[in-house]
């Protein structure tokens, strides 16, 4: 059925890389990213045909996922692969992003080996899935709220309150260095 399934960013590189059958090779991952994704003109259709290689692809924020094959395949199966390979992912940690993806590669490939089974698909339910698969994802943090936790933060220090670890180990050593009472 799915004779690979590419995971790339915006810029062309392969981020996951799975192939299921001796019939699609690494030309495929130059070819897909030379004709669709640095493509002079906009790519509309989902599907993508080079060199006799069907690439079925969807877009995700910068993320591109594709499914390649060389047989004739039922594309309305290869697209709901496509989009609950996406559900599952942002169920297991979060957004879809190139940071998160590159923090979760060995649960990606977990996932990849209980849903497909030598490129023909299975049970995709997250609901299932989290029986057999119990890592938790890595989910990156919003870059907004890094900013906001470390302006006040810094905005309690410079007012004389402490956060944090930090804040606690010194209040245990003011209460220990009492001076005596006279």
């Amino acid at each position: 059925m799915i004779g690979g399934l590419f995971i790339y960013n915006h810029k062309g590189e392969v981020l996951i890389s799975r192939v299921y059958r001796d019939d699609i090779g690494r030309n495929a991952v130059d070819a897909f990213r030379v004709n669709v994704i640095h493509a002079r003109q906009q790519v509309r259709s989902p599907v993508t045909n080079i060199a006799r290689t069907s690439f079925f692809h969807v877009k995700r924020s910068n993320i591109w996922l594709a499914a390649v094959t060389k047989q004739n395949v039922n594309a309305a199966m290869v697209f709901e692969f496509l989009y609950k390979m996406c559900d599952v992912m942002a169920a297991y940690f979060g957004k879809i992003s190139e940071e998160n993806i590159k923090n979760n590669f060995v649960l990606i490939y977990e996932l990849l080996d209980e849903i497909l089974d030598f490129g023909y698909p299975q049970n995709s339910e997250t609901g299932a899935l989290k029986t057999f698969i119990t890592q938790q994802g890595i989910k990156s943090q919003d870059p907004s709220l890094i900013a906001f936790s470390s302006f006040s933060a810094s905005l309690a220090a410079s007012c004389g309150h402490l956060v944090g670890p930090a804040a606690s180990s010194i209040r245990q050593k003011k209460s220990s260095h009492r001076s005596p009472a006279r």
